[in-house]
C-alpha cells in the first residue's frame, strides 16, 4: 500500500476513535513511535496522519511536546460534519445532519426570494432540470443515481442564480455532506413523484415573481426532505 494510502486509512481510523469518544477531548496522543507501532505502520505515515488531523482541527501539535486531541467541533473545518455523517455516533450523526439541512434551508430559502424578486434572472435553467426529471419518471427503468443527481443540480442551480458567492462556497460543502445524508431515501419512488411536483410548483411560483409564496414552497419541499432524511437517523 502507497504511503498516502496507509496515511489516509490511518486518519480515518483516528477521526473515528475521537467521533466515538475512544479517545478524548484533552487526552495527549501516544508518542508518534509508539502510534506507528500500534498500526504497524512508518513514522512518516504517522507524521502525515498527524498533519492532516490537525489541518481538519482534530488535534494541536505542540512543538517538541505533545500532541493533544481537540474539541473537533469547535476547531474542525466543514468537512467534520462529512466525517461524523460516516462514522458510527448515532446521536452525534443524527444532530449533524439536522444542523446541515437547517444551514441548507437558510441558503436555499434566502436564495430563491432573490430570485423571485429578480424579474432579470431567468428560470429557464431550473424548469429544464424539472423537465428532465419528469422524464426520468416516465422511464420504466429507474437509475436512481440520474435523479440524485438532477435533485443535486435542482438545489445548486437555485443557489447559483441567487448569485451570493459565499453561499456558494457553503453550498459546495453541503454536496460532499448530502452524500452521506440524503442519498439513502432516492429509491422511493413515490417520494421522489412528489419531489418533482414540489420541485415543478416551486418553479412556477417563481416565474410568477411572488416572493413569499416562493419562499413557503421552498421550506415545504425542504422540510419534506428532512423529515424523511432524518427518519435514517432514529
Amino acid at each position: 500500500m502507497k504511503k498516502d494510502s496507509m496515511s489516509a486509512t490511518l486518519v480515518a481510523e483516528l477521526k473515528n476513535d475521537i467521533i466515538m469518544g475512544r479517545m478524548k477531548i484533552g487526552e495527549k496522543l501516544l508518542p508518534l513511535r509508539e502510534l506507528a507501532d500500534q498500526h504497524g505502520v512508518s513514522r512518516s505515515v504517522v507524521n502525515s496522519a498527524v498533519s492532516t488531523l490537525a489541518a481538519h482541527g482534530y488535534v494541536r501539535i505542540v512543538p517538541r511536546h505533545h500532541i493533544v486531541i481537540t474539541d473537533y467541533l469547535t476547531t474542525g473545518s466543514l468537512g467534520v460534519v462529512g466525517d461524523v455523517i460516516r462514522s458510527d455516533n448515532h446521536a452525534l450523526k443524527r444532530k449533524l445532519a439536522q444542523d446541515t439541512l437547517n444551514l441548507r434551508m437558510l441558503l436555499t430559502v434566502e436564495s430563491v426570494k432573490t430570485i423571485a424578486g429578480n424579474p432579470r434572472t431567468s428560470v429557464t435553467p431550473l424548469q429544464k432540470i424539472v423537465n428532465h426529471e419528469q422524464a426520468w419518471l416516465t422511464n420504466p427503468i429507474k437509475d436512481y443515481g440520474r435523479f440524485w443527481k438532477l435533485d443535486q443540480l435542482f438545489h445548486e442551480t437555485i443557489i447559483e442564480l441567487g448569485d451570493n458567492h459565499s453561499f456558494r462556497l457553503l453550498y459546495r460543502n453541503f454536496r460532499y455532506i448530502a452524500e452521506g445524508i440524503i442519498v439513502m431515501f432516492f429509491h422511493n419512488l413515490d417520494f421522489i413523484s412528489s419531489l418533482i411536483e414540489k420541485h415543478q410548483i416551486l418553479v412556477n411560483t417563481i416565474k410568477s415573481r411572488d416572493e413569499k409564496a416562493a419562499q413557503a414552497v421552498c421550506r415545504d419541499l425542504l422540510n419534506a426532505g428532512a423529515i424523511e432524511t432524518l427518519k435514517y437517523y432514529k
